[in-house]
């Protein structure tokens, strides 16, 4: 019994040293590699071996809307101390201890990953992944079928005269109050960008950023959660990469 409960102890000790948020792959120096291998898309959070806070608190509630997707996210934890386990990973993608939580983008063939810029909150993830690996996440206050006629107006699949119309008839079938609001902001955006001309391909970058200084002002909690659907909403109309099509 003594030699099964240290056995136990064992165990207990390693499950806790490589535990990872649910939702989430751990990922090290042996195993990286295999994992990160260019066949799939994946998302890779590099950090401190015990993350605790409000940007860990975000991190969790954004893997539990990547679980309703194909998208993979693995985790590296950077010990600081002993062995310093993973602290080669740290630099071989030249990650500043002081700059954790690292998110980057590793997509599929190969290639040099994008690492994430913006703040670490669920709707700054959300929207990043939706952006740069091309998965549909829900974000607070969009329509998936309005996503898509923003993405396909983005990608120059639709003209935004097109998908104003698309977007107008589609707004008819809708029967909550709540989600006739959101369909409106789609509609006045599309406007904006057919009523601009060949200009309007630079809207949604240009209105992301004014949105972003508004956000930051001293507005009501209530102007502040419209003003961020708005951006969440924006972040459909910028076109992704060519390679990323």
């Amino acid at each position: 019994m003594f030699r099964l409960a240290v056995v136990t102890g064992v165990v207990t000790m390693v499950a806790c040293t490589t535990a990872t948020a649910r939702g989430s792959v751990g990922l090290d120096s042996l195993t990286f590699d295999k994992v990160v291998d260019g066949t799939r898309q994946i998302v890779v959070k590099i950090d401190k071996q015990y993350p605790y806070g409000e940007k860990e608190d975000a991190y969790k509630e954004f893997l539990k809307d990547v679980a309703k997707t194909n998208l993979l996210v693995g985790e590296v934890g950077v010990q600081d101390y002993g062995d310093k386990e993973n602290d080669d990973l740290r630099e071989r993608f030249n990650v500043d201890k002081d700059d954790f939580p690292v998110f980057l983008l590793f997509k599929k063939g190969g290639g040099e990953p994008l690492k994430y810029s913006g703040d670490v909150t669920t709707d700054g993830l959300r929207a990043w992944v939706t952006k740069d690996a091309g998965v549909w996440i829900g974000l607070r206050g969009t329509l998936e079928a309005f996503d898509k006629i923003a993405q396909a107006v983005a990608a120059g699949k639709k003209t935004a005269e097109e998908g104003l119309t698309e977007a107008t008839k589609a707004a008819a079938t809708l029967s909550t109050e709540d989600d006739k609001k959101t369909a409106r902001m789609y509609t006045t955006i599309l406007k904006k960008i057919t009523e601009k001309g060949a200009e309007g391909k630079n809207f949604a970058s240009k209105e992301i950023t004014r949105v972003q200084g508004l956000v930051k002002t001293k507005i009501s909690d209530a102007k502040k959660e419209t003003l961020e659907t708005r951006l969440n909403i924006l972040h459909s109309f910028v076109a992704k990469d060519a390679s990323e099509l």
